[in-house]
Formats: C-alpha cells, structure tokens, sequence
C-alpha cells in the first residue's frame, strides 16, 4: 500500500504525546492564574531558542528559589508520555506524511520522550526554537504551510483552541485535539486512511 503524501497530518506535542509537564508543575504549585503566568515568564523565550532546557531549570532554580535538581525531578515525574498516542501515530505513517508542530524548547523532547518510540512518529520536525517562531502566530503557520508541498491537503491537531484558531487564519485545515478517538474520527471524515 502506497503512501498518500497529498494528505499530510500535522500533529502538535505536549497535551498529546504527553502531558505538558511545565504546565502541570506551575500550576500545582502556584494555582491556575499564576502557574500559566510563570510557565510564559519562564518558556516562552525557550520555545523561541534564547534558553535551553539547562538554562530554564537554572532560571527557574534562581528565580523560584528551589532547588535546580528537586524542579528537575519533579518536572521529569509530570511528564507522562501516552504511548498509546504514539502507536497511533506511527501506525498512521503507514498511510500519510505526519509532522509535528512544537512550540518546544531545546532539548526538551529528547529527555522527555528517552527511550520511547516517539522519534519514530514523525517525518519531519517544525520546532519553535529552531524556527524562532511560535504558535499560535500565523508566521509559524504559514512557514509550516510554505515548507510543505502547496497542493497538499493538511490537518493539524492541538489541544490549545488558539493554536487552532491561528492555523484555520493562515488556511490549514485544523481540530481541537480532545481524544486519540475523536482525532480518528476527523480523520476518517476527511478522507485520511487510519488502518
């Protein structure tokens, strides 16, 4: 069975392939308001590559006044891979190019997904960091979409509505991300081969 490379699957990372471990540990430590607050403060210039995993556990250590090595390890227990998330998608690769789209910083995926299969989910990587550009602007999204072949169909999925939103605006076909059998479901309905 060959490839259908004219429908490309898109795929965004954390709140998907695993928890957003960042998210998780701001929030249980200082409340929703100011977890999301800190959680900017401190990736926000990572995912654009002025920092690196090292540096944002280092900032965090001085700025929070903890200790670097108890954040890293607490943010390393948070970070709950689905690995049946990532089965699918591999399996996925039979039938269709997949990408993933990562608003990530550098280093992050590699000690995050050690010793997974989640490498092996993707054919290509569009990284924030790499890119110095981060969803949701429509420059990330039109990059992703000139990068990609001009006559392909794409679907991207996320869990964050504005990520969505913005990839609709730069005319990427797009889901809300809520579960592995919702997004077969919009796949199917759009004609994308799932087994």
């Amino acid at each position: 069975m060959e490839r259908n490379e004219e429908k490309i699957i898109l795929f965004d990372c954390f709140g998907l392939f695993a928890q957003d471990s960042f998210i998780a540990f701001f929030t249980q430590q200082y409340g929703q308001e100011k977890g999301k607050e800190l959680k900017d403060h401190f990736c926000v210039p990572a995912d654009l590559g002025q920092v690196d995993l090292d540096g944002i556990f280092a900032n965090m250590a001085n700025e929070l006044h903890r200790s670097k090595d108890e954040i890293r390890k607490t943010i390393k227990t948070l970070t709950k891979v689905n690995p049946e998330m990532i089965e699918k998608v591999i399996a996925l690769r039979t039938f269709h190019p997949v990408y993933l789209l990562s608003n990530c910083i550098p280093g992050i995926l590699e000690w995050a997904f050690e010793g997974t299969r989640f490498p092996e989910c993707f054919d290509g990587e569009f990284r924030s960091y790499e890119l110095q550009l981060a969803k949701p602007s429509l420059a990330y999204f039109e990059y992703v979409k000139k990068a990609l072949s001009p006559t392909a169909s794409l679907l991207f999925f996320d869990d964050n509505p504005k990520n969505v939103e913005a990839a609709k605006q730069a005319g990427i076909d797009a889901e809300l991300f809520t579960s592995i059998e919702e997004m077969e479901k919009a796949l199917l309905k759009r004609g994308f081969r799932i087994h």
